[in-house]
């Protein structure tokens, strides 16, 4: 497996929304698994809440909050996304500017999100879905 360690592009200002969408994404997982773990909350409710459900387009919250669920069932999902949030969205930010950037992540997020929506519909395969 390839990991990205960085790009070759040079910065011209210090990214902010990069660093901000990973520690919301550090902080939503573990969020998730403190009140789970802590009994204050049911995982699979958590993760029914937030994720994606191509049964249920209705709820369309979870365009966006999808994007900030990870598997609590391991780190990796988290790690190796926020690996290559870090490494490229940085020059992405950079390119884009934040404002930008922000929109990109968010934009893509939903498209994902509407892809998973009109695949899963018409193979007839019903799916959650969760990650950046």
């Amino acid at each position: 497996m390839l990991i990205p360690l960085g790009t070759d592009r040079t910065a011209r200002r210090k990214p902010l929304i990069t660093p901000m969408l990973v520690a919301i994404n550090a902080a939503v997982y573990a969020l998730v698994l403190l009140l789970a773990r802590s009994g204050a909350a049911d995982l699979n409710e958590l993760i029914d809440l937030g994720a994606f459900d191509s049964t249920r387009p209705e709820r369309v919250w979870t365009l966006i909050t999808c994007t900030f669920l990870h598997d609590p069932g391991g780190i990796s999902h988290l790690l190796f996304n926020m690996i290559f949030l870090w490494t490229f969205g940085c020059a992405v930010e950079d390119r884009l500017g934040r404002v930008g950037f922000l929109g990109f992540y968010l934009v893509g997020g939903i498209v994902a999100a509407l892809a998973q929506w009109l695949l899963s519909t018409l193979k007839g395969d019903p799916s959650l879905m969760i990650g950046a």
